[in-house]
């Protein structure tokens, strides 16, 4: 069932924005960190929410140095106390209404042989709807089966493979995991009809085809010199889609490098407009490992596992410590509407006696023209709490995506 218990205590709004807030500074973090310009040519997809949900839960049992860099680097400006509750209204808020599907699902995987303090149990339980199952990680391939189908299930059979077998082991002692699942119709779809094959113009100054969808109606729009912005409704009117346009095919990597949290809102500063909308049909994959990403931001001691880790308020005993932040995300964009689904597991491992190895503008009153047919910016959010669901950048029809960040292990064919 996905996550849509009720709140256990009650929750300030102001809370509620503060987390908010943070969560889209770590968003547009960690999204420059991803489509750092090594990677300029490759689409990016990922749900900043599920990362921040289940490293939230993961927070819940840091302390010391560890929860410091955590919540520096997480943008969690909120006391513990106050920080989970908030997460779970949230939660509770974004899945408890109509219109669209939006699950939010979170499940704890223990070693047979770990025992989770009890503090640490009611916060995942209460506010993340995290149930404990336990799995024997001495056997990873039946217990990565385990988890992957759980995430499937939890994602409408979108996010499939998620953890490697050859990621767990005998060290391994606690797995955290987040699914965010969303489904959702446009509030004013395209006809099919009139959906062609047209040129996408890359960075580079080649082109590529793609079937480019159009319909021509009124939208929340804005711009500026360098920049289109235009925010399409979903069914129900509370979700959305922003595509963030450059003027120019080149145009992205300085769009990026100037994605701050206070541009980002001037740039959602939207009027209703007529538009002549031109969108392409898109399907964008991505698998991370976002160890080193988190530990080149700040999250250092999290990893290290001699010593340095302090997850003492999960587990006091087996000296815990993160081993992997592995994330999967899958978006796609059709004359309906979008599909989207995402998932991230934070694989602890724990030892004893250091035996662990190393670890927008006012625009004039006639019908705008917003022809998405070159590099641009994409995300997926909440329009009551601001919250960034899914977020990403699409640059290349043809890019598939298939290397990943931090060299993750090769499927065991055995």
């Amino acid at each position: 069932t996905p996550l849509v218990k009720p709140p256990t205590q009650k929750v300030a709004y102001s809370d509620i924005s503060t987390l908010v807030a943070g969560n889209t500074q770590f968003a547009l973090d960690i999204y420059k960190q991803i489509s750092s310009p090594k990677n300029a040519t490759e689409n990016v997809s990922f749900s900043p929410y599920s990362i921040s949900s289940a490293l939230g839960m993961t927070s819940a049992g840091a302390k010391g140095n560890t929860i410091t860099q955590m919540n520096k680097v997480m943008n969690f400006t909120l006391p513990s106390n106050t920080l989970h509750p908030a997460f779970g209204e949230l939660n509770y808020q974004l899945t408890n209404t109509q219109g669209y599907q939006l699950s939010i699902a979170n499940r704890l995987w223990a070693n047979n042989n770990l025992s989770l303090l009890p503090s640490f149990a009611q916060i995942t339980d209460d506010f993340y709807g995290a149930k404990i199952e336990s799995l024997n990680f001495s056997y990873p391939k039946q217990a990565a089966t385990t988890i992957n189908q759980w995430v499937s299930d939890k994602t409408q059979n979108q996010i499939k493979d998620l953890l490697n077998e050859c990621l767990l082991g005998k060290t391994t002692k606690l797995v955290l995991t987040n699914a965010i699942y969303f489904k959702g119709n446009w509030q004013d779809k395209f006809d099919a009809n009139n959906t062609q094959s047209k040129p996408f113009y890359l960075a580079s100054g080649k082109q590529e085809k793609v079937p480019l969808m159009y319909q021509s109606s009124h939208f929340k729009y804005g711009e500026d010199t360098n920049l289109q912005v235009l925010e399409m409704p979903y069914q129900g009117n509370k979700l959305s889609m922003v595509i963030l346009l450059p003027n120019k095919p080149d145009g992205l990597p300085n769009l990026e490098s100037n994605l701050t949290t206070d541009n980002l809102r001037k740039w959602l500063l939207l009027r209703s407009e007529k538009v002549d909308l031109w969108l392409p049909k898109l399907k964008v994959e991505q698998k991370l490992d976002l160890g080193d990403t988190l530990t080149n931001m700040g999250m250092a001691d999290a990893f290290d596992n001699h010593g340095k880790a302090n997850f003492s308020g999960i587990n006091n005993q087996d000296n815990l410590y993160i081993s992997k932040v592995i994330h999967k995300a899958f978006v796609e964009v059709d004359e309906s509407g979008t599909k989207a689904a995402a998932a991230t597991a934070v694989i602890m491992n724990g030892c004893k006696g250091g035996d662990c190895p190393k670890a927008a503008a006012p625009a004039p009153p006639r019908p705008k023209v917003f022809r998405a047919d070159r590099p641009f910016l994409f995300l997926i959010k909440d329009k009551q709490s601001g919250s960034i669901l899914f977020m990403g950048r699409f640059v290349n029809p043809l890019a598939t995506n298939e290397k990943q960040e931090g060299g993750l292990c090769r499927d065991n064919t055995n």
